[in-house]
């Protein structure tokens, strides 16, 4: 008679010990080396790097905006000079605002962004050619009208230059400088809705250094 066959038992585990031990079983999900080589990637160090170019182009623009705030106080003064100054160009910034930065940031920008993303870069730059152009002839034909009636627009911004007591010619300085001022309204607004089309493209440093050179050019002349 022939001996019988053993049977087999079950699998053990491939430990030394033969027994599974759970303390010495790695740990579910990766380790904490592996999860500190991969933690910084590229779109956060771009965005870091934007950051970093945007705010320290504008403190550059903010103390060059203070010494051309104490330059214009040191040759204009505190009378009349500076007052017609000041008057003259809140109207231009009044439009900066209003076509420029209010439209950029509430309607061109995201426009353009999604007009890029469906149709692509060509249809996108003939969109914003198309912006720029209308912006520029709507906002000259006002530059044009705003200097034929700059006296009337000085005593309106400023109705103390035309009370009684007031100083001689004081309005026809405002008015003088004011038809200085205007166009660049016009120049500002163009430049605001290029620096959309800057930003729609991630490039940052041009819009964000403008204020800076704007300074530059303020005190120069």
């Amino acid at each position: 008679m022939t001996p019988p066959t053993a049977q087999p038992g079950p699998p053990q585990a491939n430990t030394p010990s033969g027994n599974a031990n759970p303390d010495d079983m790695p740990p579910n999900g990766p380790s904490p080396c592996a999860m500190s080589s991969g933690n910084t990637s590229p779109d956060n160090t771009s965005m870091a790097r934007n950051a970093a170019t945007v705010a320290g182009a504008t403190l550059a623009s903010r103390v060059l905006g203070y010494a051309r705030d104490a330059l214009t106080a040191h040759i204009l003064g505190a009378g009349a000079a500076a007052d017609a100054f000041f008057v003259a160009f809140r109207l231009p910034n009044l439009m900066r605002r209003l076509f420029g930065e209010g439209a950029v940031s509430l309607a061109f920008t995201p426009a353009f962004v999604h007009l890029r993303e469906r149709e692509g870069d060509a249809r996108a730059f003939a969109f914003g050619r198309g912006v720029v152009l209308r912006a520029l002839v709507l906002l000259a034909l006002l530059c044009l009208l705003g200097m034929a009636l700059a006296h009337p627009l000085a005593l309106l911004l400023a109705p103390g230059f035309g009370a009684e007591g007031a100083m001689p010619g004081v309005a026809e300085r405002a008015a003088h400088l004011l038809r200085i001022c205007l166009p660049y309204g016009v120049a500002a607004t163009c430049a605001a809705l290029c620096a959309g089309m800057l930003h729609a493209h991630g490039r940052f440093l041009p819009p964000a250094l403008a204020p800076a050179v704007l300074n530059l050019v303020v005190m120069a002349t």
